[in-house]
């Protein structure tokens, strides 16, 4: 036993058949033990626990959509209460938008169900080894995503390219302008013809366009 791999996982899913299913493929796999430490149908329910009674789990698995806290927005309240631990979201959820948020919010991975055992394993141990996984349907969505994008700034000439570094770190206009030694009214139209090209209409769309 003492060559045997040690993972301790946690479970936050509302749906009992997933949790079985995840239990049935973690317990039957032979090179790694994963030992379950916490077992819970929804964040309401981590909310009210005392938990330091319970082990820190290397890995918590989370589902995105569940009653009154979702997944992502648990993000954060998983991490103040297990900081070293690591977070696989599983989930039928494959927006981009969404996936990226819970990236952004700290998610190391990112599991679509319907995964068979041999991918749960290697999301799991990749992001217990210090990498990241994304289910391969998933990362195609992420990475064209990030090619349109960069084919859209590719569009911008230089100067409005230097503009919406600008907006982006959250300078003024005026800011803008004096960094680049332009008039306010030329920013402005800079930035027209900007949501212009790329087909947006403020500047919150622009940065979301921009993440990731």
């Amino acid at each position: 036993m003492g060559n045997f791999e040690r993972i301790k996982i946690a479970i936050i899913e509302d749906n009992p058949i997933v949790r079985s299913v995840l239990k049935v493929l973690l317990s039957s796999y032979s090179n790694i033990i994963f030992e379950i430490v916490l077992e819970l149908e929804s964040l309401i329910d981590f909310d009210r626990l005392d938990t330091s009674k319970y082990q820190s789990p290397d890995i918590i698995l989370l589902d995105i959509r569940m009653p009154e806290i979702s997944g992502l927005d648990g993000i954060p309240m998983l991490y103040k209460s297990f900081p070293d631990s690591l977070i696989i979201m599983i989930t039928d959820v494959e927006d981009k938008d969404v996936v990226m948020k819970c990236i952004q919010a700290g998610a190391k991975g990112y599991l679509s169900k319907g995964f068979d055992q041999q991918e749960l394993i290697n999301g799991i141990t990749s992001v217990a080894h210090g990498g990241s996984f994304i289910s391969p349907a998933i990362a195609r969505k992420v990475f064209d995503h990030i090619r349109n994008r960069n084919n859209m700034i590719d569009e911008l000439t230089r100067r409005q390219q230097e503009i919406v570094e600008g907006i982006v770190e959250g300078l003024s206009y005026k800011l803008i302008g004096y960094k680049f030694g332009i008039s306010i009214d030329t920013v402005r139209e800079h930035i027209k013809n900007i949501y212009k090209k790329l087909n947006i209409n403020s500047k919150g769309e622009l940065v979301a366009l921009l993440k990731f």
